[in-house]
């Protein structure tokens, strides 16, 4: 198996080759592309978008899994949602009854998020977006998170993942929840 690193750099250079294409061709590096039924606003120069435009999907097993194991009706956290990778998959299997609630602490993914789930107004009804940083209650909330894995060579990447340290809200709020009870506290 891959490592993350490893991922990274193979997709850098493909990003690379495809950039360059696109650039030729007048093409900037934001795309808006159809992929498995859903539309998307991808900066191609972001791991996770570039994965969604070139093979249809991010980490394809995790959303194939999913697909089988998730049922209209059903109730889903997707948590680290990112820009909406698993979330706009999960809102077409548990539609039309079920509903999606997805948490993304990093403020620039959450945007992303917004902006994709904006272009699929038919999924937007079952998912319940929230920018909040989960947790027990007992840590302290962080100012930033890793929530970028960007193609492009920069120094600021964490050596072993090759990701990027985002900001979070001014002061990310915590959440926790008890499902059981359908009760909520935020801090």
């Amino acid at each position: 198996m891959l490592t993350t690193k490893t991922k990274i750099a193979l997709a850098g250079l493909a990003y690379r080759a495809i950039a360059m294409s696109r650039g030729l061709l007048g093409k900037g590096k934001q795309v808006v592309v159809r992929r498995g039924g859903v539309r998307w606003c991808l900066d191609l120069d972001e791991g996770i978008d570039f994965s969604i435009y070139l093979l249809g999907a991010f980490e394809k097993s995790t959303a194939s899994t999913l697909r089988a194991l998730v049922k209209p009706g059903d109730a889903v956290l997707d948590i680290g949602a990112n820009v909406g990778a698993h979330t706009l998959g999960l809102a077409k299997s548990v539609s039309p009854t079920g509903k999606v609630f997805a948490f993304e602490p990093a403020d620039f993914a959450f945007q992303k998020l917004l902006r994709n789930l904006a272009l699929n107004p038919e999924l937007q009804q079952q998912t319940q977006a929230s920018q909040v940083m989960l947790g027990s209650g007992a840590e302290k909330p962080r100012a930033g998170v890793y929530a970028s894995w960007p193609l492009e060579r920069v120094d600021s990447v964490h050596p072993k993942h090759r990701g990027r340290f985002v900001s979070t809200r001014e002061r990310p709020q915590t959440l926790w929840m008890r499902l059981w009870s359908g009760t909520e506290s935020a801090e």
